[in-house]
């Protein structure tokens, strides 16, 4: 009688499991109702006016919650996603050029109930859209589950199941923006500083730290990699070279391989406040970031004309 009733207690508890997860982690989340107040969007990068070489808050009246990453445009212009930090919704968003008009922002179709999706990176491609999410591998771990890195690829009826990029990445501890190159390479930070995982014969390879010339004693993060792998664009809170808190950086591949030793981007981009999450558009036309300099972590662009001749002047 006792072995009955507990064995009807386990097959009780383990249905019980099996429906949150159904519940929680398979079915995305509900879909933003859309506003009819919301602004007919026209143009390139939601048809907003270009800044200067001044930073300016990026579509202030369309993203006017706090954010947790830049906003991320696809290589084709025609897709972009951001991560904001509100009450209404703490996913993945993103809108699309249709016909010539932006749509209303939508929360990603691969967002789970429970667990979150974070930090969108489109590969340079098209092909794939990397994220991080604290969501489980395997149904039976999602009690202990640790950040990772995952993607979704295209196909003909949108983006595919997630997919976890495995070991020996996730193995580590991760948090935050990565970034990913024409090669499949991720650039990612662990505990401060920053790494690199060749993808070789389908798989990530074992992560490498980057050179002393990037990893300092500081904090080093939020790595964007040109897609040739030609510059590195990352915040640190290096104190002995900055304006304030964290603030951006840029290392340029040399001739010989090397990496050089990272320039400041100056008070053209940075301020006394934090600088994080460096983001070059696909047209290699603007920076976008995150600053906190008006009170939030807000999205900032600036023109990129400045930082592309430093780039060129020093591969000269």
């Amino acid at each position: 009688m006792k072995s009955t009733i507990c064995f009807a207690l386990i097959t009780m508890g383990i249905l019980l499991v099996v429906i949150v997860f159904l519940l929680l982690v398979i079915f995305p989340v509900d879909r933003l109702e859309a506003n009819p107040n919301f602004p007919q969007l026209k143009g390139p990068y939601l048809g907003q006016k270009p800044p200067g070489t001044t930073p300016k808050r990026f579509a202030p009246n369309i993203i006017v919650s706090e954010v947790h990453t830049a906003t991320v445009f696809s290589q084709d212009g025609q897709e972009v996603y951001w991560r904001p930090m509100s009450e209404e919704v703490d996913e993945i968003l993103y809108m699309r050029l249709e016909d010539g008009i932006w749509t209303y922002p939508q929360v990603v179709t691969f967002a789970s109930r429970f667990f979150d999706s974070d930090d969108p990176c489109p590969s340079p491609d098209g092909k794939k859209l990397f994220f991080t999410s604290w969501r489980p591998e395997r149904w039976y771990q999602m009690f202990g589950t640790t950040e990772g890195i995952w993607f979704v690829e295209r196909t003909e009826n949108g983006w595919s199941n997630p997919k976890s990029v495995g070991k020996p990445i996730n193995s580590m501890n991760l948090h935050w923006q990565l970034s990913v190159s024409q090669t499949g390479s991720l650039y990612f930070s662990s505990e401060g500083d920053i790494y690199r995982s060749m993808f070789e014969n389908e798989q990530y390879q074992e992560p490498v730290k980057l050179a002393n010339e990037i990893n300092s004693l500081f904090d080093e993060g939020h790595p964007y990699i040109a897609p040739d792998e030609s510059y590195l664009i990352f915040s640190s809170n290096n104190h002995l070279n900055s304006l304030g808190d964290y603030d951006l950086y840029i290392s340029i591949l040399t001739k010989d391989g090397a990496w050089s030793k990272p320039i400041n981007l100056g008070a053209g981009v940075n301020s006394y406040y934090q600088d994080l999450y460096p983001v070059v558009s696909p047209d290699e036309e603007y920076l976008f970031f995150i600053s906190n300099r008006d009170g939030m972590h807000s999205v900032y662009w600036v023109d990129f004309e400045r930082i592309k001749k430093l780039i060129s002047e020093f591969t000269e």
